[in-house]
């Protein structure tokens, strides 16, 4: 095997690892992830002081600074009402796109597609 060669291979290596370490990097910054059903009744005895919404993310905050991740529904109206009831402070952020989820998202078909072209023009070689 060939310089050139070795060098596509370890790129593809290099990509692959990468994007596992993208993955599980955004999987563990959810930290003390709780079911809805536990976020209300937290809200409801008291336990949460502040949150943020950004689409169906919730990260609540309770009292001794833990950091709290839900998945919400759609519409979070009811959590928003029993927070505001409770004085908790709740504030919402735009859900944007960010560019590294893009580029997360399009580097497998960009990947296959080189790995096309690469093959491709193996197969002309003779």
């Amino acid at each position: 095997m060939n310089f050139r060669n070795a060098a596509i291979w370890l790129v593809i290596v290099a990509v692959l690892v990468g994007m596992f370490v993208v993955n599980q990097t955004s999987r563990t910054q959810a930290g003390g992830e709780i079911s809805y059903s536990q976020l209300l009744r937290k809200v409801d005895a008291g336990e949460i002081k502040s949150a943020d919404i950004a689409g169906q993310i919730v990260q609540a905050k309770d009292g001794s600074g833990n950091v709290l991740t839900v998945n919400a529904p759609n519409n979070p109206d009811e959590l928003v009402n029993r927070l505001v009831a409770r004085g908790a402070d709740v504030k919402f952020k735009g859900g944007g796109v960010s560019l590294l989820a893009i580029l997360v998202n399009l580097l497998p078909i960009i990947l296959v597609i080189g790995v096309w072209v690469f093959f491709m023009r193996q197969m002309q070689g003779g």
